[in-house]
């Protein structure tokens, strides 16, 4: 199988009039202009289906989360109203940009029809041009209108930082918002009201189920959802971390508070976090004879027998927090083996079967498998067995001063000259393959992820390891007529396109050839960086996926046999 790209589109989006006054509170319902559009995070349904996966794409005005960020003021009716308590900064030479957002809901094919109302209008013409334009005039088709019905949107007020879609309930989004304190619910089989983002574009709008208001000046950032637990491992700017109780896909109260004191630094914000738990254990209910409070405590006390890895932007390591000895004055971070640290992790596969991950990909290009070794459960069933003994010993490093032990296994070897940033949603993947000369039928493992430099890297697991398969770059086309239409791609090799970039930039640079326009240009910037990748289909002989790449372009990528 090698890879090609399918289609490729540029995503365009109506935004509200904004003010010039940061506080004022922004109505979504009113009119709407055509405006610059930045993908901000891409995330995937939690599982395969048959037809398309849905995705949920994170779209802004350009603004990007930098930190520290702002302290607003909190006396007046205006904040108090608004619930903004923190805000952005702006980077230099240039102004700051409205700080709302939106989510979209939707198959990728909603996507693109939308985006196509929106960019064959008059107005998104002159907006290429000029940076912005009015959507009063212009018309879409009826059946255009009905091809995109099914896509559904939400609206912030604040740059939200993680969108995590719930694998215990699978109908329900976690969005962290570090500018409002707090933690919202969305459930996609509710909605309140429509939204006329553009003239005969009506969405529906998705109901948010719940808000959970943090304490003040806790700032949450990264989630992380629990492994068999209605648990949710929250990040958080200068207070460690919190493990979140979840009922009925809603954030209910604070259980366990990890503490990072003792770190030797004055700040670590945990903008990646991982969760690290063992199977759920199946014992017999000992806590009946104490009544509902016994197994309420019993069941509250499944939140102990893991770990958290913490990752900041500040430093280049992992921190790993036990969960059972950190909580009170005490912290449960613990120091790695003096020959086997472990580097700042970027990224970590989303919710999987401890058999198959959790797996971090670190800045020096490793992909590490993270497990607990459970002693209570082997305590009681005796002495490990020859396997477990083998097991050990294969081990790259352990956590193993306090109990639960937390080891980490070698899955790959170093990705040289890769510098990994995003796995793809849904994990590891498992595809049935029929068409083989040897055997009839048999499950081949995939796992995919991203680097910095745009390569979209196949990992294929061999055993215990997994092995690098293939690679794509993504990039951009450069003619203007493809802009226009957002249609389907030949496929081509990443070399030949690859190769026509850097010819079309040696034309460009001898006034050979003249390209107009920002769209065909696009420095190194972090801003141009791959924002998200999911996986759509997974059949018989071929795999799908969705990348967000170089702002705001969406490009499916193919391996078919």
């Amino acid at each position: 199988m090698k890879p090609s790209v399918t289609s490729q589109f540029k995503l365009m989006w109506c935004w509200p009039a904004s003010s010039t006054n940061q506080l004022d509170v922004v109505c979504e319902r009113g009119p709407r202009n055509v405006g610059p559009t930045s993908i901000v995070e891409l995330r995937g349904e939690p599982f395969l289906r048959e037809e398309n996966r849905r995705v949920a794409v994170v779209v802004n005005c350009g603004e990007r989360f930098l930190l520290p960020l702002l302290p607003r003021p909190r006396e007046g009716s205006t904040e108090q109203e608004n619930g903004v308590f923190w805000s952005t900064f702006a980077r230099p030479n240039q102004d700051l940009p409205p700080s709302f957002a939106e989510l979209l809901v939707g198959t990728v094919q909603d996507l693109e029809r939308a985006s196509n109302i929106v960019q064959n209008s008059p107005s998104s013409i002159d907006t290429q041009a000029d940076g912005a334009g009015i959507c009063d005039g212009a018309s879409a088709k009826k059946e255009e209108l009905e091809s995109a019905g099914s896509l559904r949107t939400f609206f912030f007020r604040s740059l939200p930082y993680r969108t995590l879609w719930l694998h215990q309930f699978s109908k329900c989004l976690i969005i962290s918002l570090p500018c409002e304190e707090r933690l919202i619910s969305l459930n996609l089989w509710r909605s309140t009201h429509s939204t006329e983002v553009f003239p005969k574009l009506v969405m529906k709008s998705i109901e948010c189920t719940g808000s959970f208001l943090l304490p003040s000046f806790m700032v949450p950032l990264d989630i992380s959802e629990v492994y068999d637990r209605p648990f949710l491992a929250v990040g958080t700017m200068c207070h460690g971390a919190l493990v979140v109780l979840l009922e009925n896909g809603m954030c209910a109260s604070v259980v366990h508070r990890l503490p990072l004191s003792g770190l030797s630094t004055s700040m670590f914000p945990v903008t990646h976090i991982c969760a690290v738990f063992p199977p759920l254990r199946c014992e017999n209910d000992k806590s009946g004879g104490l009544g509902v409070w016994g197994a309420k405590s019993a069941f509250l006390s499944q939140c102990l027998e893991g770990a958290i890895l913490c990752a900041s932007p500040y430093e280049n390591r992992t921190v790993v927090v036990k969960c059972s000895s950190a909580g009170g004055e005490g912290c449960g971070f613990e120091p790695p083996p003096p020959t086997r640290t472990v580097a700042r992790f970027l990224c970590s596969t989303p919710y999987s079967s401890p058999e198959f991950g959790p797996i971090i990909a670190t800045l020096d290009g490793r992909l590490l498998h993270f497990g607990v070794d459970d002693t209570k459960l082997s305590e009681t069933e005796g002495s490990p067995t020859k396997s477990q003994r083998k097991d050990c010993r294969q081990r790259y490093g352990a956590f193993d001063l306090v109990s639960p032990e937390v080891f980490y296994v070698n899955t790959t070897r170093v990705l040289l000259g890769v510098t990994p940033n995003h796995f793809c949603e849904g994990g590891p993947v498992r595809q049935k393959v029929s068409h083989s000369r040897y055997q009839t039928s048999f499950d081949r493992h995939w796992l995919c992820l991203t680097g910095i430099s745009h390569q979209v890297i196949l990992l294929d697991r061999r055993a215990a390891n997994y092995a690098k398969h293939s690679a794509i770059t993504l990039t951009v086309p450069t003619s203007p007529s493809f802009i226009a239409t957002a249609s389907t791609l030949e496929s081509r090799p990443p070399e030949v396109s690859s190769k026509k970039q850097k010819n079309d930039s040696f034309c460009e640079g001898n006034g050979a050839q003249e390209i107009s326009g920002d769209d065909s240009v696009y420095p190194t910037a972090i801003e141009d960086g791959i924002s998200g990748i999911s996986w759509v289909r997974v059949t018989d002989g071929m795999l799908q996926l969705v990348a967000a790449h170089h702002q705001n372009w969406l490009t499916v990528v193919t391996w078919e046999v």
